[in-house]
């Protein structure tokens, strides 16, 4: 039921267009808006919506939604953008990933208080906390 959860949470995320529009200026009207914005986002989100999966790193979003940057000749309508793709990564990267994850920190933690030679310790900015013991990787 969680993963169904966290993959409905990223849809949502993503139907939520960059706004607010800027006023209309000379060189970015309501035409160009369709041509460089609501258009390349709902073709770029809906792609990410069909492939939507509940582990899908930050990262994957990022490197799929920022090249929308590029294709925008207006600089307010570029922040605007990128205030969105922001605002998505970290609202994802909030999400919770599942009901387990507590007790698997609580552990994380014991085991960190008392760290044994032969274990490693990774971290990772987009799938959270990654330890190997003993042979076995945990994500949390």
């Amino acid at each position: 039921m969680l993963v169904l959860d966290r993959t409905e949470a990223l849809k949502r995320l993503l139907m939520v267009a960059p706004g607010p529009l800027h006023p209309t200026t000379v060189l970015c009207g309501p035409r160009e808006r369709r041509r460089d914005v609501s258009g390349p986002w709902a073709l770029t989100a809906s792609q990410l919506m069909v492939d939507a999966r509940a582990d899908v790193p930050a990262a994957r979003l990022e490197a799929t939604l920022n090249p929308l940057l590029l294709q925008c000749a207006c600089a307010e309508c570029r922040t605007s953008i990128q205030n969105r793709i922001r605002t998505i990564v970290v609202e994802w990267l909030e999400v919770r990933v599942s009901s387990c994850a507590c007790t698997q920190t609580k552990t994380l933690i014991r085991w960190l208080a008392n760290p044994k030679a032969d274990n490693i310790v990774y971290f990772s900015q987009y799938y959270g906390v990654v330890y190997c013991l003993q042979n076995s990787v945990f994500r949390l």
